[in-house]
């Protein structure tokens, strides 16, 4: 959602101050769960060639996104490529062809529940080892709009409770009714339930923020994960 007219004022700001700190922990969580060696092939789901910088490893990292990165690979270890791809069908890529496979916040931009479950199968089939991260639904604050609850109800109730998001105000922008509802339309937070449905066999990490659920990661090793 970088690529909207809300990316501006205090936005960049206070995702620059937030995000790296929950990055660097999750970085070191998944260098100390899948324990990726050098020269492994990795596959970014919907990733970008910045998040590997801080991942002081030689890596062979392929990102697919909907797009090229506005990016470039300087200052990092790892050997990134980046190609365009709709993750939910990528039957150019074949089974079991990655050693890992990696996701951080898409699978809740994909679209409907079905898209996320194309998502999730393509994510199972491509590598042994698996690593999906994505906000919880049951967390209070809409992370992409600064909103408390507003996403705990159906569509049609969130394009009018937008108004009450922070983002928006805190860019300085005025939406039109069409950008309200390609923004709501874009997100679709996930239930634990429903990943343990698309993810079976796999383990999910539950990543917490003052006690709540704040996200969740799936994750599956070559060794197989317990529930």
């Amino acid at each position: 959602m970088q690529n909207d007219r809300t990316w501006t004022g205090l936005v960049p700001k206070i995702y620059g101050r937030m995000y790296p700190v929950f990055r660097r922990r999750r970085v070191k969580r998944f260098l100390s769960i899948l324990s990726p060696e050098t020269g492994d092939k990795i596959i970014d789901l919907g990733g970008e060639p910045d998040f590997w910088k801080s991942v002081n490893r030689e890596l062979d990292v392929h990102c697919i996104n909907l797009e090229y990165p506005d990016s470039d690979d300087e200052g990092s270890k790892a050997k990134v490529r980046c190609s365009i791809g709709d993750c939910c069908e990528l039957s150019d890529e074949g089974d079991d062809s990655y050693d890992i496979v990696f996701s951080n916040s898409v699978i809740e931009h994909v679209g409907c529940i079905e898209r996320q479950a194309a998502f999730a199968r393509t994510a199972m089939r491509l590598g042994p080892k698996l690593w999906i991260q994505t906000p919880a639904r049951i967390f209070p604050v809409e992370p992409h709009w600064f909103a408390l609850f507003i996403h705990w109800f159906p569509k049609r109730i969130q394009h009018r409770l937008f108004g009450f998001a922070l983002r928006h105000r805190l860019a300085g922008v005025r939406l039109t009714r069409e950008e309200i509802r390609q923004q709501v339309d874009d997100v679709r937070l996930m239930t634990k339930k429903e990943l343990r449905k698309m993810f079976p066999g796999c383990r999910i990490i539950t990543e917490r923020f003052w006690l709540w659920p704040k996200s969740y990661i799936v994750v599956r090793n070559d060794e197989g994960s317990s529930p």
